[in-house]
């Protein structure tokens, strides 16, 4: 086959490179590639998982921590209803009648736990004889709630929010805990609440793999429960200014973690 030349006498044709190894370059640096995605995407999927169950330990804890540590707390004024009468002598023809007159208003301001006074009729039970007893011609008594809020025991809240905890510890983290729960009352932003921060730790499948992962990951979850007030009697006047007002968000807020 005759070679085609130049102008100058050169020939325009040349020697071919040799590439057959280039295709084994390429499919090894395909497969560190792939390796990385899959491990990475092992590795994220635990931490998604680790992530998720420590948020339900906390959500556990902190409403663990209302329910057993709040109280709900009451102040009412109870009163004598009018036309409450007392048995008096009145003057008649025998020259005693017995005969009733006015007792007059009396009233008187206690404070106690709402389960005992409104629930178990405390209200009534316990000071009938107080505000009624000299109204022996016949009374009746009333209520009216001059505020309520919730009163949070702490070593009984954090107590029951350890305990829920660890009913739901996370099991994909070889290691987690929460820091104490942080208790927050009515004159706060973020109160009636209590707010539980969770950290957790998992190790890694591939620890050190190509120099990309580390030992083991983790990270930090928050969980906020609000405590809430019953309302009694749609009928009665609450003078709680903090009633209609939901408590704010304290989670990465407070300054707690």
């Amino acid at each position: 086959m005759p070679r085609l030349l130049s102008a100058g006498g050169t020939s325009l044709t040349a020697p071919l490179r040799d590439e057959r190894g280039a295709v084994l370059v390429l499919m090894s640096a395909l497969c560190v590639v792939l390796a990385l995605l899959f491990v990475g995407l092992s590795e994220f999927g635990r931490w998604l998982i680790a992530r998720e169950q420590a948020q339900v330990a906390a959500d556990a804890a902190a409403h663990a921590a209302v329910l057993s540590g709040g109280e709900r707390m009451v102040k009412l004024r109870i009163y004598r209803e009018p036309g409450a009468m007392y048995e008096t002598c009145c003057p008649c023809e025998d020259g005693c009648c017995t005969c009733c007159e006015d007792c007059g208003d009396y009233e008187i301001v206690v404070t106690g736990t709402a389960k005992h006074l409104l629930d178990e009729g405390g209200w009534y039970t316990d000071y009938y004889g107080e505000v009624c007893g000299p109204c022996d011609c016949g009374c009746s008594m009333n209520y009216e709630i001059l505020d309520h809020w919730v009163r949070f025991d702490a070593p009984v809240g954090e107590a029951a929010a350890e305990a829920y905890f660890q009913a739901n510890y996370p099991e994909q983290a070889y290691l987690a805990g929460k820091r104490p729960v942080k208790f927050y009352d009515r004159t706060s932003p973020y109160g009636p609440s209590a707010v539980v921060y969770a950290w957790y730790r998992v190790k890694s499948l591939f620890p050190r793999l190509f120099g990309v992962f580390p030992d083991d990951y983790g990270g930090v979850v928050c969980a906020q429960a609000d405590a809430f007030y019953r309302d009694y009697e749609g009928d009665r006047y609450i003078s709680d200014k903090y009633k209609r007002r939901a408590p704010e968000c304290a989670c990465w807020k407070d300054g707690a973690y």
